[in-house]
């Protein structure tokens, strides 16, 4: 698909605004230009994608239609595990979104604007819709995450299975000590569609449930239906036991119906969930 141009020729730059690299007025981005991200903030706005470059990252933001509010922006930097590493926020007195009133934007515009001093360990990119005093106007729900830097590596343990048509599992990593902790890597088959949650469940030989770990992915940093093909996520699970375990499983489910979503894979298991084998004493 195409973007229209980006119109930098109606916007007088300040200061901490900046044409990123090779952009300019006449330019036309394609789906190459920079990474897709497609999150709609306000029926009226949306973050397209981003561009990451050695220390800088570049927001791309569209009018889909006439904006009647006036909103500034802040970002939070976090690490693969979700840690809160920086935050940058614009000042909403001095300086509203990109230098440039949201209200005036125009349909089909798109806006780019480039933040420096990006922390290196940076995994995901946090972005937040304000009005008002800051952080203090915030607007909820009008927020979008997007992983800048895929989690590096292969998983020790390899594990190709696939749950609906929306995620895949590449693999794990395990350690078993006082508790297990497991650590699943998934890649987004196509971008979900809800926000799952994951059940971790040990099991002792018959079957009977003696720990879990369920939460959402990186600790809700990172929502499922914030994934993008291309992703990869590292999701850590610690799973306390009451006694002996056999095994775990391991799957989704959408915590609103509580209906898991069905699961394939090698080895032993169920229509809603895989089965990771391990011997262990609690």
């Amino acid at each position: 698909y195409l973007l229209k141009g980006v119109e930098l020729s109606r916007l007088a730059a300040p200061a901490r605004w900046a044409r990123p690299a090779g952009v300019t007025g006449a330019t036309r981005l394609t789906k190459t230009s920079f990474r897709p991200a497609q999150h709609i903030l306000d029926a009226a706005l949306a973050l397209q994608g981003y561009l990451l470059e050695g220390g800088s990252v570049t927001l791309f933001w569209q009018a889909l239609a006439g904006i009647p509010t006036d909103y500034s922006v802040a970002v939070d930097y976090l690490d693969a595990s979700g840690t809160l590493l920086a935050q940058d926020d614009k000042d909403p007195q001095q300086e509203p979104l990109y230098g440039f009133r949201t209200s005036r934007w125009e349909p089909g515009q798109t806006v780019a604007d480039i933040f420096r001093g990006v922390p290196t360990a940076t995994a995901y990119i946090r972005a937040f819709l304000m009005t008002g005093d800051g952080r203090q106007g915030q607007v909820w729900g009008r927020t979008a995450v997007v992983q800048v830097r895929p989690a590096a590596g292969s998983p020790r343990q390899p594990l190709e299975a696939r749950f609906g048509d929306e995620i895949g599992l590449l693999g794990y990593d395990l350690t078993v000590a006082q508790t297990i902790t497991l650590t699943l890597t998934w890649q987004p088959v196509r971008p979900p569609q809800k926000d799952y949650t994951v059940f971790v469940h040990a099991v002792d030989a018959a079957g009977a449930v003696v720990g879990q770990g369920d939460s959402p992915p990186v600790g809700n940093v990172y929502p499922t239906s914030e994934w993008r093909p291309g992703d990869v996520v590292r999701d850590v699970h610690v799973v306390n036991l009451e006694r002996q375990a056999v095994a775990l499983r391991v799957g989704f489910y959408d915590r609103t119906t509580m209906q898991r979503l069905p699961a394939s894979g090698p080895g032993p298991g169920a229509a809603d969930y895989v089965t990771i084998p391990l011997q262990v004493s609690p």
